[in-house]
């Protein structure tokens, strides 16, 4: 059995999430070919602070995030297991782009440095961003595409964003998401993208695996929105992961558009 390393930003949603997309495919009889075991590594902090506990641990010598991750849970008394990173076959992380954080700078510096370093998840590891966090993945309604506003977020109401989508959301509670529920969240993430890469009539897997990936989006997130108003279009890594792991059958099989009245040009 393969063990996948889930470093993650929050030690509680991040869990529950994971543990419904894993239940709902990965260790679904539809992916009975999977024989993976997931370990969650729960930071308990920012991307921004990641980055500086990786400056502070000469993570740039050895390149080895799990010497990372043991550390930080050897500084808070937390037991680490004895992970290396040959433990792993496959390493992954979800982030939220936090960038409200307002004791960093140097915000898209470190996001373009992450993103170059966390770019294969046999290798280094490979980074997934929440827009705006994590809570995006919930962030959805009965209709496939919303109101223009309701389909981005400004910085400055990246603090309102959680009590916001507890509003709005169809279903708040991850523990009661099924197959359904998560196909639905495919669909409306596929959808999304179509619409960030200016694709709205002619989306497929096809363009979609050569050219939508964790950088390509991030480029696109700071070129059409926040370059513009400082926004971010909504957009859930959870998602982004699921097809990214399992590959065409899965976008294929939950891909049912729907034409937005209110395209983002």
């Amino acid at each position: 059995m393969s063990k996948i390393a889930f470093i993650v930003e929050g030690k509680k949603t991040e869990k529950v999430v994971i543990k419904s997309f894993m239940d709902n495919f990965m260790n679904s009889n539809n992916f009975d070919e999977l024989d993976i075991e997931e370990i969650v590594l729960p930071m308990e902090t920012n991307i921004y602070t990641l980055y500086k506990k990786m400056k502070e641990y000469d993570f740039f010598e050895d390149l080895d995030i799990i010497n990372i991750i043991e550390e930080v849970f050897k500084s808070k008394g937390k037991s680490f297991e004895g992970y290396k990173k040959n433990t792993f076959g496959e390493i992954y992380l979800f982030f939220d782009y936090d960038r409200h954080a307002n004791d960093v700078d140097n915000h898209d510096d470190i996001i373009d440095e992450m993103l170059d370093i966390f770019d294969n998840e046999t290798e280094n590891g490979k980074l997934f961003i929440s827009y705006p966090m994590i809570e995006a993945v919930k962030d959805f309604s009965d209709e496939i595409c919303k109101e223009y506003d309701e389909c981005r977020i400004r910085i400055e109401d990246f603090s309102k964003y959680k009590n916001l989508v507890s509003k709005r959301a169809a279903k708040t509670d991850f523990r009661k998401y099924d197959k359904d529920t998560w196909k639905f969240i495919i669909n409306n993430f596929i959808v999304k993208t179509s619409c960030l890469f200016d694709k709205r009539y002619d989306y497929n897997y096809d363009f979609y695996i050569n050219n939508v990936f964790p950088r390509s989006i991030y480029d696109k997130q700071m070129d059409k929105f926040f370059k513009v108003d400082s926004s971010v279009m909504i957009l859930s890594a959870i998602p982004e992961f699921i097809i990214d792991y399992l590959g065409r059958r899965v976008f294929e099989d939950n891909f049912r558009y729907k034409y937005c009245d209110n395209y983002i040009k």
